[in-house]
């Protein structure tokens, strides 16, 4: 572990948030590079927020003082990030590389000495992961099963990604359950006991897979029902509302609010760009970036109604990652070399 003190910078973003002053003045924080989107993670409880660099490392900052406290060394280059406050573990995806053939999976590592302990392979090019906080179960989704390697392609219409189950008490793969064809994001609703995944998935009675979420049991492991989405391409973020049991995925310019109970879309909300997406599930936000950049505004809207609750300013900085503490509010901009801190 190498321990690092860094200067917090400080960054103007041009635009007001309704309501608000103009051109807010945000905390910068110098980070490693990355060119991959990958979101950071927060852990509230001890207010340490985890980012991704592209070095094979990753850095920890201390919320309360927006400052870099250690910088991880890790064997892979990783991507996004989960935290389980709980077991004081870390979880860090690693994609792998399609190139060599070569799989990808998950490092854990223990955030009480920010020491790597143990890792686990999923599939060829795992994308994302959630923790559940009842089980302490860890889920990645992966483009591509290990499966899928070995099966011929008639076979596998719903096989081809999956959706892997991990203990990492033992470091261990539980199950890995088929999600269709494309799968990328994944959230998880603990009190329905059920995850849901962004993929694209083949009905009996459809020549050509569907795009939409896919709903799988966490206590069986399988899935129980798919909600098709009026979207092209393929989704690159889902956040969740357990309360008013609704979901948000984001696809391209548009993001579709999804009733979970009744599984159907609610409404769409045009982006204006290709952006990104984040939840504060605590106040019943979703937060949405017009682009790829910090470039406009960043949307705000209530997931308990659907209903827009204005805009946050933006600037014009790359944007690689997006994320909200669920008890500070504070939402974290991952650009390409700072983690830019808007407080709430």
């Amino acid at each position: 572990m190498v321990v690092l003190l860094v200067l917090v910078g400080v960054v103007t973003l041009a635009g007001k948030e309704s309501g608000g002053p103009e051109s807010p003045s945000y905390a910068a924080i110098s980070v490693g590079r990355s060119t991959e989107f990958a979101d950071p993670a927060v852990d509230s409880g001890t207010g340490s927020i985890y980012v991704s660099n592209q070095d094979k490392t990753v850095s920890v900052i201390d919320g309360r003082t927006n400052r870099v406290t250690a910088t991880i060394a890790l064997a892979e280059s990783v991507t996004q990030l989960a935290v389980d406050p709980a077991l004081s573990r870390l979880y860090a995806v690693y994609p792998g590389d399609q190139r060599d053939n070569r799989p990808g999976g998950v490092i854990i590592v223990d955030t009480a000495t920010n020491t790597p302990v143990a890792t686990v392979q999923t599939g060829k090019q795992a994308e994302s992961i959630a923790v559940d906080p009842v089980t302490h179960l860890v889920y990645v989704t992966n483009l591509q099963s290990f499966e899928s390697v070995y099966q011929a392609p008639a076979d596998m219409a719903n096989r081809h990604s999956a959706l892997t189950v991990i203990d990492p008490r033992t470091a261990s793969v539980l199950e890995s359950i088929p999600v269709g064809s494309a799968a990328f994001h994944t959230e998880i609703d603990e009190t329905a006991r059920t995850a849901y995944v962004i993929t694209k998935y083949q009905n009996p009675d459809r020549m050509n897979p569907v795009t939409g979420i896919l709903v799988v049991d966490l206590d069986s492991r399988r899935t129980i029902d798919f909600i098709a989405l009026p979207a092209a391409g393929n989704g690159n973020d889902l956040v969740l509302d357990p309360v008013s049991r609704t979901a948000y995925a984001k696809y391209d310019d548009l993001v579709y609010a999804v009733d979970l109970a009744r599984r159907t879309v609610l409404a769409t909300i045009d982006t204006d760009g290709h952006g990104l997406l984040t939840a504060d599930r605590a106040t019943h936000t979703a937060y949405v970036t017009q682009a790829e950049y910090l470039d406009g505004e960043i949307l705000v809207i209530d997931t308990l109604n659907g209903q827009s609750k204005g805009s946050i300013p933006a600037g014009d900085s790359p944007l690689f990652g997006f994320a909200a503490d669920p008890v500070t509010h504070t939402l974290y901009l991952r650009t390409a070399g700072e983690l830019v801190v808007v407080p709430r």
